[in-house]
């Protein structure tokens, strides 16, 4: 509910702000940004958080990053 909604959305978009100016500068991090479809399929039951289509979305972009590094080495 609002307030709250509103004052952890600033708080994270601050986050990650910080983090992405923090991998900048790191030549082992990646800031890594990832849009999620905001329909039901995608959400776990409580309509809030990522459900098991987004973590499989997620995983399949995190992994095909890791494995570029790698085969980069």
């Amino acid at each position: 509910p609002q307030p709250l909604r509103w004052y952890f959305g600033v708080r994270a978009k601050r986050f990650n702000r910080l983090l992405k100016k923090f991998t900048e500068n790191c030549n082992n991090c990646e800031s890594v940004t990832i849009e999620f479809p905001l329909e039901g399929e995608f959400m776990a039951v409580d309509g809030f958080h990522p459900g098991a289509l987004s973590y499989n979305l997620w995983a399949s972009y995190i992994s095909a990053i890791i494995r570029k590094r790698f085969n980069a080495i």
